[in-house]
């Protein structure tokens, strides 16, 4: 169905929806190619098809921002006599929608610039983002504005990178503001912790899958829920758990590798899945997980397929060990690394000794890793300690051994050593015990806090924020150690 074009071509309006009405603020006329004049503000009639002019505000305001809220709308920022002369408009108006009258409505605003981006938040409040000049006479504006009438509050500018002209509305989920640039620039502004990040989208397309590099630091631990095919996210900053479902449905395996990057992403790798009611095969996929966006994307597959990978991040790239694949009469190993620069995955050599469900740790140029369970028809855990020398690409077995036998440990690497805890022993009951290893030597620290096995089996992602390290065991229970106060909690 052709709907009936507005009176005349516009630029730069404001746009806003309220049942079967659409309003047009702030638009410049541009039916002239030499010249463009103020539009007045008009009104369309969705079921009618039909477009009015409405009352003129009571000064001459081009490109202002604006938001609907209630009975009418409220303008930000613009333009006075645009564009010959282009003065910042330094008040707000107020359109009421029923009487279509214009009020002064006497508060001023600290915005000095054209076009910000102005969204009504759930508290009523409205927040003002950036601003610019389509004629480059004013520079852009980064700044950032809470507006709870009658004040204004800065909050945290936007990043310096890319242009702020923004041609789409923002988006809000789950108190997360997103808003594309012209460039194709994603903001992310969480509205909670009043911090701002960003994403190149049009680098990160061009490279067919999302970059690892991010421009905010991690800022959750997390637990992979296979049954419910979905993440369990635990914020410190707020102390709040929610759960994250990627927004297309994705299975999620048994035994996969998983890695929270340095991103604030997470890499799910390899696994199980069933083929038939008994029978399970190994698969050889990847993906990404986007806890922001909730967006999932397919990454290069492993060059085998496997299950109990254990995933290690080295600068950008992406190490994958101790997988296996076959019976436990030929078992195989792989280990392989998915290359930055490559965009895809390098076959690395075999471990000496064939193991699988290791604690795996990057520390000082070297990949470790720890403890584990062979392979055999008859499998036992292993306190062998072998290490991947990157220098070298070969492979050494210490003579140090890891204290006990055991598997599923939980591990990450500190700047002092590698910190290890829990893990099952062979009968699958709970290890309580926990080491810092400095390459050389294991000392020990205080024990885990476990009230079952599924207490201290561990496979997702540990993580360091605010001085403490977070892992999420089996069970769902959250580990946390206070690097500071060397102790341990535990919570749910």
């Amino acid at each position: 169905m052709t709907r009936a074009p507005p009176p005349q071509p516009l630029a730069y309006g404001q746009l806003h929806v309220q049942l079967a009405s659409a309003y047009v603020v702030g638009a410049l006329d541009v039916s002239d190619d030499t010249e463009e004049k103020l539009c007045a503000p008009l009104h369309y009639d969705i079921h009618r098809d039909r477009w009015r002019a409405l009352a003129e505000p009571p000064v001459p305001l081009a490109l202002c921002g604006s938001v609907l809220m209630k009975d009418g709308l409220y303008t930000f920022g613009g333009f006075l006599d645009h564009p010959a002369r282009s003065k910042p408009c330094p008040d707000i108006f107020f359109f009421s929608l029923s009487r279509e009258t214009w009020v002064k409505t006497g508060v001023q605003t600290p915005l000095q610039t054209a076009l910000p981006v102005c969204t009504l938040l759930e508290d009523s409040t409205i927040l003002i983002v950036g601003g610019y000049d389509p004629l480059d006479r004013v520079p852009e504006s980064r700044e950032v504005f809470v507006y709870a009438a009658p004040s204004f509050k800065a909050v945290e500018s936007l990043p310096g990178i890319g242009k702020l002209h923004f041609n789409e509305a923002p988006i809000i989920d789950s108190s997360i503001l997103y808003i594309l640039s012209e460039d194709e620039t994603l903001f992310r502004y969480d509205i909670l912790m009043n911090k701002w990040s960003f994403l190149d989208m049009a680098n990160s397309q061009a490279t067919t899958r999302q970059s690892l590099v991010y421009s905010d630091e991690r800022r959750g631990v997390y637990r992979f829920q296979r049954e419910s095919c979905s993440f369990l996210e635990y914020s410190p900053k707020l102390s709040k758990f929610q759960t994250l479902t990627p927004t297309a449905y994705r299975p999620f395996p048994k035994h996969s590798g998983i890695l929270l990057t340095s991103a604030g992403k997470l890499i799910i790798a390899g696994g199980t899945k069933h083929v038939g009611q008994e029978r399970e095969v190994d698969i050889d996929q990847v993906w990404l997980f986007d806890p922001v966006t909730r967006i999932t994307e397919d990454q290069p597959q492993l060059p085998r397929a496997q299950s109990c990978v254990r995933l290690v991040q080295v600068q950008m790239d992406v190490f994958g060990l101790c997988g296996v694949s076959g019976d436990k009469e030929a078992v195989m190993s792989f280990c392989q690394v998915l290359k930055e620069s490559v965009l895809g995955w390098e076959m690395l050599p075999q471990m000496p000794y064939v193991t699988k469900n290791s604690g795996v740790a990057h520390f000082r140029g070297d990949i470790y890793c720890l403890a584990g369970e062979s392979t055999t028809e008859y499998g036992c855990e292993l306190n062998l300690i072998q290490v991947y020398h990157l220098t070298s690409s070969k492979w050494e077995v210490l003579r140090t051994e890891y204290p006990v036998g055991v598997h599923h440990l939980g591990i990450i690497s500190l700047e002092t050593g590698i910190l290890c805890f829990g893990g099952l022993f062979t009968n699958d009951s709970p290890n309580t015990s926990v080491y810092l290893f400095d390459g050389q030597s294991f000392s020990a620290r205080p024990s885990l806090q476990v009230t079952s096995k599924r207490t201290a089996k561990f496979q997702d992602a540990a993580v360091v924020i605010d001085g403490k390290v977070y892992m999420f065991a089996k069970a769902g229970v959250l580990h946390a150690y206070d690097l500071a106060g060397n102790y341990w909690t535990a919570f749910s």
